[in-house]
């Protein structure tokens, strides 16, 4: 696990160095924070007892927010990490060094998933705190909880499916010469969740059983695409690759 972790450094560094990536990184997820924060909307028609409504959109918004920022995040570091090495030419040095083409994939996919999973776990406990002292509490009079089936999807199994998904968008980029289309991955299934998708889980019950399972299967599939593209991951493919860009 250390050869990985020094992969994230090295990233990180060089990451942090790019012109206007950090002030966006940020930004985009505090603009993610506001928008679930304050787009709670009032019925026409408070019922006696508002508690239902708001803790319905209490496990939604918190939900949808962890995805998105997460996601987004992670894609913004996979749009910069693997491209810089290959446009660099500096995969050939690292894959020469202690570091194998596996300790890489793996270091390259925890620089896409450690930051974007830090801010959207702050994120969350942001707009927890926000949206209490906001709606809940005016409204309801006292505070709410999230959902136990909402916080494990959102802290647990969530966070674990997106690592998947990065690390297969991640070893798609390094064995693959049109590395860009995969760009493509997670955004489209951001674009899906919040144009078709974000309707039906803001109708839907999320402290149901069917959520739980909903995301036990996200982390089979991604956990299944990730193992499948482990088996390319190879220093002769990487190099080989990178020596076609």
């Amino acid at each position: 696990m250390k050869l990985p972790l020094l992969v994230v450094r090295k990233d990180l560094k060089e990451l942090v160095r790019i012109r206007g990536l950090l002030p966006t990184f940020i930004g985009m997820a505090v603009l993610f924070l506001l928008m679930c924060a304050f787009s709670f909307k009032l019925p026409s028609e408070l019922p006696a007892e508002p508690e239902l409504i708001l803790r319905a959109k209490l496990n939604f918004l918190l939900y949808l927010l962890a995805f998105s920022v997460i996601l987004m995040e992670g894609y913004m570091i996979c749009a910069y990490s693997v491209p810089l090495e290959k446009t660099k030419r500096t995969l050939e040095p690292l894959l020469a060094s202690p570091i194998g083409a596996r300790q890489v994939w793996m270091g390259k996919t925890l620089s896409s998933f450690l930051p974007s999973c830090a801010v959207g776990f702050l994120c969350s406990l942001l707009f927890l705190l926000i949206f209490e002292h906001t709606a809940v509490i005016p409204l309801a009079g006292r505070p709410l909880s999230p959902h136990p089936i909402v916080c494990i999807s959102t802290f647990l199994l969530l966070p674990s499916a997106l690592f998947f998904l990065f690390a297969f968008v991640v070893g798609l980029q390094l064995i693959s010469t049109n590395y860009r289309i995969f760009f493509l991955i997670p955004l489209g299934i951001f674009l899906a969740l919040i144009y078709g998708g974000g309707k039906l889980l803001e109708r839907a019950d999320l402290g149901s059983p069917d959520f739980l399972f909903f995301n036990l299967l996200f982390l089979a599939l991604t956990s299944l695409l990730a193992l499948a593209v482990s088996k390319y991951i190879s220093p002769e493919r990487i190099v080989l690759t990178s020596r076609q860009e």
